[in-house]
C-alpha cells in the first residue's frame, strides 16, 4: 500500500495548467509570427560608392568596383548622400541608373544617376565633399540571406555571380 503525502498531493491537486497553456500559446505565437517573418519577409541588398561627382554636363557619377558594377543595371534606384559642409547632417536624394560604363578595364567602372527629386541639393557636389550613392541590387529575404552566407543557396541576381 503507498503512502500518500498530504503536502504533495494538495500541490498537485491545485496546479492548474492554465498557466502553462497560455505560456505555450504565446511562444507558439511568436514562432509562427518569426517563422512567417524569416521567410517571406524582404530585405534590400545595396552596392555603395563613396565617390560621387558631378561632371561639366550636369551628370551625376558614381565609382564602382567591377564586382559591384556586375550587379548594376540602368533603372535600378539608388539614394544619394550628400553632405555640404563638414560636419553638417547628409542630406539624401532618389535617383535612377542611367548608364553603367568602363573607360578602361582595370579601372573601376562609372555609374551615371539621374535625380528623381530636387536638383537643388547638386551644387553641394564639390571637389571636397563626402557624398555617397547606394544603389538596390537585390530584395532577399532573411532564410536566403542566411543559406548564402553559409554556402548552401549558390544564386544571386541576374548577373550576379555567386
Amino acid at each position: 500500500m503507498s503512502i500518500t503525502f498530504p503536502r504533495s498531493m494538495r500541490s498537485i491537486q491545485n496546479d492548474s495548467s492554465q498557466s502553462s497553456l497560455v505560456t505555450l500559446f504565446v511562444v507558439a505565437a511568436l514562432l509562427i509570427a518569426w517563422s512567417l517573418w524569416f521567410f517571406w519577409a524582404e530585405i534590400t541588398l545595396y552596392e555603395a560608392s563613396r565617390s560621387v561627382h558631378i561632371t561639366a554636363e550636369d551628370t551625376i557619377v558614381a565609382n564602382f568596383s567591377p564586382e559591384a558594377a556586375r550587379r548594376i543595371r540602368r533603372g535600378q534606384s539608388a539614394i544619394l548622400r550628400l553632405e555640404a559642409d563638414a560636419g553638417d547632417q547628409m542630406k539624401t536624394m532618389p535617383a535612377m541608373v542611367m548608364a553603367v560604363t568602363n573607360e578602361n578595364e582595370d579601372g573601376p567602372f562609372q555609374v551615371e544617376l539621374s535625380p528623381l527629386l530636387d536638383t537643388s541639393l547638386l551644387p553641394v557636389l564639390q571637389e571636397n565633399s563626402i557624398s555617397q550613392a547606394e544603389i538596390e541590387v537585390e530584395h532577399i529575404s532573411p532564410v536566403n540571406l542566411v543559406m548564402r552566407s553559409s554556402g548552401q543557396f549558390f544564386t544571386t541576381s541576374p548577373g550576379g555571380n555567386k
